[in-house]
C-alpha cells in the first residue's frame, strides 16, 4: 500500500510544529495546512454510462499526481538497483532472524555459497540449527551496551554522584543509542562473536554474516569516503605515504572510536614503540 494517510498525517503534524515554531520566533509566516483549491472546468457529458473518475478535490489530484507518480519512480529505481542482485538479496533475507520461522527455499545461498567458497548444504545445516537454538540465545544477549563494565560501578560510584546533568543525559543518550534489538543480522552476529560459536559450531555462518554486515547496501559510505579523502590530500598534502594516508582515513572515518581513546593510552601505547620518545613523554 501507498499509505497516502499516513503521509498527509504527517505532513499536518509538520505544519502545526512549524507554525509554532514561526510563532515562537516572532516570525510572521504562516504555512497554510491545507492545498490550495482550484477550480476544474468539466464538461457537460449526456452518456451517463461514460463517468468520469478524474479527482475533484485537491487532495486528491495530489495524490494521483504527485504522491502515487513519485512512488512508482521510486519502485521503479528500486527495482532496476536490486534486479542484478535478487540472489545475493534473497539469500540475505534467509540470514534475517524475522524469517527464521519459514522454510528455507530451495535455491537458497546458492549465490553466497559460490562468492564464500563454501558447500551450500553445510551452510543450511548450520543455519537450521543456529535457528532452532535462536529464541534462547538472544536471551542471554544483554539489552544494551554498558558504557562501563559491571565490576568497575562500584569503584566509580563516586565520579558518577559528582557529574552534571549534562553529563548523565549524554552517558544515557549513549546507552540509547546502544540498544540491541535482538532481531536482526548484526545481534546475531554479536551472539555468535560472545560466546565464540564461530570456533567450531558455526563457523561457515559466522563468515557469511560478517560478510553481509561488511557490505554497504548504497553507495553513500563510498561516496562519504571519497569526499573524505578530498580533504585530506589536497595539494598541498600530495605527497603523503600510503601507509600516512589509510592512517588518516581511518582516523578521519572512524571518529566515535578515536575519540573514545584516552591521551593516556595512546601515549602509552607510542611510548612501547619508541625509546627516543619514551624518554621524552615519560616523565
Amino acid at each position: 500500500s501507498r499509505n497516502f494517510e499516513n503521509v498527509l498525517n504527517a505532513a499536518k503534524l509538520f505544519v502545526s510544529w512549524a507554525n509554532n515554531e514561526f510563532e515562537k520566533c516572532s516570525i510572521d509566516l504562516v504555512v497554510e495546512e491545507l492545498l490550495p483549491t482550484i477550480r476544474i472546468p468539466t464538461k457537460k457529458n449526456l452518456n451517463l454510462n461514460n463517468v468520469s473518475t478524474a479527482p475533484t478535490s485537491a487532495i486528491s489530484k495530489f495524490e494521483y499526481t504527485v504522491h502515487n507518480v513519485a512512488m512508482d519512480i521510486v519502485l521503479s529505481k528500486l527495482q532496476q538497483h536490486f534486479a542484478k542482485h535478487s540472489e545475493l538479496s534473497a539469500d540475505f533475507a534467509c540470514l534475517d532472524p524475522r524469517n527464521f520461522s519459514k522454510e528455507l527455499p530451495v535455491t537458497a545461498f546458492v549465490k553466497l555459497s559460490k562468492l564464500l567458497g563454501f558447500e551450500k548444504a553445510v551452510l543450511k545445516n548450520e543455519l537450521q540449527d543456529f535457528a532452532s537454538k535462536w529464541e534462547k540465545l538472544k536471551l542471554k544477549l544483554p539489552e544494551t551496551y554498558l558504557v562501563q563494565d559491571e565490576d568497575n560501578e562500584d569503584d566509580d560510584e563516586e565520579e558518577e554522584i559528582t557529574l552534571n546533568n549534562e553529563n548523565q543525559q549524554q552517558k544515557i543518550e549513549q546507552c540509547k543509542e546502544k540498544k540491541r534489538c535482538l532481531n536482526c543480522l548484526l545481534c546475531c552476529y554479536n551472539v555468535l562473536f560472545k560466546y565464540r560459536l564461530y570456533v567450531s559450531a558455526y563457523n561457515n555462518l559466522f563468515i557469511a554474516y560478517k560478510y553481509v554486515l561488511s557490505l554497504s547496501c548504497t553507495q553513500i559510505g563510498c561516496e562519504r569516503s571519497f569526499s573524505t579523502l578530498t580533504f585530506i590530500k589536497t595539494r598541498l598534502r600530495n605527497r603523503l605515504s600510503m601507509d600516512n594516508l589509510d592512517a588518516w582515513m581511518l582516523m578521519n572515518l572512524n571518529k566515535d572510536i578515536l575519540e573514545s581513546l584516552s591521551f593516556e593510552d595512546i601515549t602509552n601505547e607510542v611510548v612501547q614503540q619508541s625509546s627516543v620518545l619514551k624518554s621524552i613523554l615519560v616523565v
